[in-house]
């Protein structure tokens, strides 16, 4: 499941690096504005196991945006019309998935070796859900991104008084998510900044969820996100600003996350 607003950039290279690893690729447009319906049409001619669906309602900004309209929410106690929030975009994608198990993906990520043997292994497996890292790039497409945090920043507060969230002292790396997990029960609920799937083989609810989720031990994902020309049009003034303002230079890309992306995108290596 794919859910996509002005990904030309690096939709067409997404799409692909995963393609032979799954049954269906589910692209939701939300109203893009740039090549992004082109490169979809171009992946339906090219791989016939695309599915193109439209999302046609303005939907809320990750951070302080969309916590506005879940306060509103839970507030008056019925949908705010207008706006979406971000869990009604990802439950509409994941309504237009037919397959036994969701693969989330982003417009901006390119898969490892890794996750792709990974998920062969998968299929003929026992495992109930999967989960891993992505790797950040940075802009110069040598290195990871790094971070300008301190750890003596760890206790302290944005200058609106938010507490500084525990992922941006270690922005290399993705936080650790579920991306593969049972279309079963599945769906998206409100978190105040950003949606949050709720499942019912979610490792943090059971023993049972635990022992059949299987860990990638390295990146399944090169992210591409800090690669764009605005990396934060997806994201609320506040937040984005928060992000902006910890990047940094990181480690060297690894010989294998460098020939990934030569292979996508040899122009730019």
């Amino acid at each position: 499941m794919m859910r996509v607003k002005n990904e030309g950039e690096f939709l067409d290279a997404a799409a692909r690096s995963i393609a032979a690893a799954v049954d269906e690729i589910v692209i939701v447009d939300n109203g893009s504005e740039d090549e992004t319906s082109e490169i979809i049409s171009q992946l339906q001619r090219d791989l016939p196991h695309v599915v193109a669906r439209d999302y046609p309602y303005p939907v809320a900004r990750v951070g302080e945006d969309n916590a506005l309209l879940v306060r509103g929410r839970r507030k008056r106690g019925v949908p705010i019309p207008g706006q979406r929030r971000l869990s009604e975009l990802y439950n509409f994608t994941l309504a237009q998935c037919s397959g036994g198990w969701v693969l989330k993906w982003d417009g901006d990520m390119i898969a490892t070796e890794s996750l792709l043997r990974a998920l062969t292994d998968f299929r003929s497996g026992q495992a109930l859900t999967m989960a891993y890292v992505g790797a950040n790039v940075h802009p110069d497409w040598r290195h990871l991104i790094g971070t300008r945090m301190a750890d003596d920043r760890a206790e302290q507060k944005e200058p609106d008084g938010r507490p500084v969230l525990p992922w941006m002292q270690e922005m290399t790396w993705t936080a650790r998510e579920t991306w593969l997990f049972p279309r079963a029960g599945a769906q998206y609920r409100d978190g105040m900044w950003w949606e949050r799937l709720s499942t019912p083989f979610h490792p943090r609810d059971s023993r049972f969820a635990r022992d059949h989720q299987v860990v990638l031990e390295e990146p399944g994902f090169l992210h591409l996100k800090y690669c764009k020309r605005d990396p934060h049009s997806n994201q609320s003034p506040g937040f984005a600003k928060a992000v902006a303002d910890n990047v940094a230079l990181g480690p060297p890309l690894t010989p294998s996350a460098y020939a990934s992306l030569q292979r996508w995108f040899p122009d730019r290596m």
